[in-house]
C-alpha cells in the first residue's frame, strides 16, 4: 500500500502553483501520471514559516530543498 501512495503522489507532483497574500485559497487538481509541485515563501529567521497539519489519505508528502 505504501509503494501504491508514493507512486501516486510522485504522479502529482509536477505542475506548478502560484499563489500570493491576495489570494488566500489556492485549490489544485491533479491526475494520475502529472506532478505537483507546491513552494511556499518562508524566511526562518523572523518565525515566518510553514507547517503540513493534515494530508489526506493516499496522499505522500515529500521535501526537497531548494
Amino acid at each position: 500500500m505504501n509503494k501504491v501512495k508514493a507512486i501516486v503522489f510522485g504522479a502529482m507532483m509536477s505542475a506548478a502553483i502560484t499563489s500570493n497574500a491576495a489570494n488566500q485559497t489556492t485549490t489544485v487538481t491533479g491526475e494520475v501520471g502529472k506532478d505537483v509541485k507546491l513552494s511556499l515563501e518562508s524566511n526562518p529567521t523572523t518565525g515566518y514559516g510553514w507547517m503540513i497539519k493534515d494530508l489526506p489519505d493516499g496522499l505522500i508528502f515529500r521535501f526537497w530543498r531548494i
